[in-house]
């Protein structure tokens, strides 16, 4: 039986640090584990640092790489949304959803659900998936009130290794509704305190071999402004047919301001248009951030830093270098 299957917020729960939301999570999805309702297993997985400067994290995933879900192929950034194909308003809430978001005080006129369902093809413990809006069928581009409700989570959970995580078509999204990655990871990226550079209303992370455009946000009052910021970025690059990843995870950094803050990160990258083999391992936005899912064993014995590096590089350099001023004048502070 589905049992208080709903998790009921409001704006001032999003200023409280001690949240139930991830213990609740966390524990709705170990039942559905227990209950054989994923593709496979995660426990005992195989993770390595990476030796060097960025600390990247390697991760065995053999499982997903032969046992997943076949990624859908993305032909273009706009490509419409295929209700029969598999989308999110075919799971089976019995077996896939942790639970229905609902925000309190936000209610009136509302004709949609937001919720978090299992991811399962796991990649880790408790990777989950929020699918904004999902009986609107949107196609996988982030909206605005996409980028609110993927903020208000990050701000209801008390955990610090929490990361939510966006890949675009033609980024390595496997499907074309919109949603975003919820991952726990205990060790952090080295961009969580990366040093950064201020340019008007945006910062810019070149101190990476992926550079990206970054964002920081550091209360929940200031959640709106942040998505608009967001999604004028993201929303012109889908309208310039750039393929673009978006990683938010708690700021380490001590220039950002307040203790609570996050930096929400967004990649402008090369296309990959249609199905790929990933080969040893594939650059979306886990492995931009720096968690690399590697599909081969003895690969994943081997991995280099600056193997992984040069990929990061080559998928986003390029791009970065040839949208940078027109990114940086379109948030110049006025």
């Amino acid at each position: 039986m589905l049992l208080d299957l709903e998790y009921t917020y409001s704006s001032a729960s999003l200023q409280q640090p001690e949240s139930q939301f991830d213990k609740r999570l966390v524990d709705r999805w170990n039942y559905l584990m227990e209950q054989g309702y994923f593709r496979y297993e995660v426990k005992n997985l195989q993770t390595r640092i990476i030796e060097g400067k960025y600390g990247y994290v390697a991760e065995l995933q053999t499982n997903r790489a032969t046992n997943r879900r076949a990624p859908q192929s993305m032909l273009g950034l706009t490509q419409a949304f295929d209700a029969s194909k598999f989308n999110f308003t075919k799971i089976n809430p019995e077996r896939e959803l942790i639970f229905k978001l609902r925000k309190t005080d936000e209610l009136e006129g509302r004709d949609w659900t937001d919720q978090v369902i299992i991811n399962v093809s796991p990649t880790d413990v408790g990777h989950s998936l929020i699918t904004p809006q999902v009986d609107l069928q949107l196609p996988q581009v982030l909206t605005e009130y996409s980028i609110v409700l993927a903020l208000e989570v990050i701000f209801l959970s008390s955990d610090p290794s929490i990361r939510i995580l966006f890949n675009s078509l033609c980024a390595y999204a496997s499907v074309n509704n919109v949603h975003w990655h919820i991952l726990y990871l205990n060790t952090p990226a080295y961009i969580q305190s990366a040093k950064l550079e201020r340019r008007g209303e945006v910062h810019l992370l070149e101190d990476y071999p992926a550079p990206a455009f970054v964002f920081i946000i550091n209360s929940p009052k200031d959640i709106l402004k942040t998505a608009r910021l967001v999604h004028r970025l993201t929303s012109w690059l889908t309208s310039s047919d750039v393929a673009h990843n978006v990683f938010i995870a708690r700021s380490k950094g001590s220039e950002d301001g307040e203790s609570n803050s996050f930096r929400v990160f967004v990649w402008a990258r090369e296309k990959v248009v249609g199905a790929k083999d990933p080969g040893a391992f594939l650059m979306a936005v886990c492995e931009l951030s720096g968690q690399i899912l590697v599909y081969q064993e003895d690969r994943y014995k081997t991995l280099t830093e600056s193997e992984v590096a040069e990929e990061q590089a080559r998928t986003v350099l390029p791009v970065f270098n040839r949208v940078k001023a027109s990114v940086i004048e379109m948030f110049q502070s006025q």
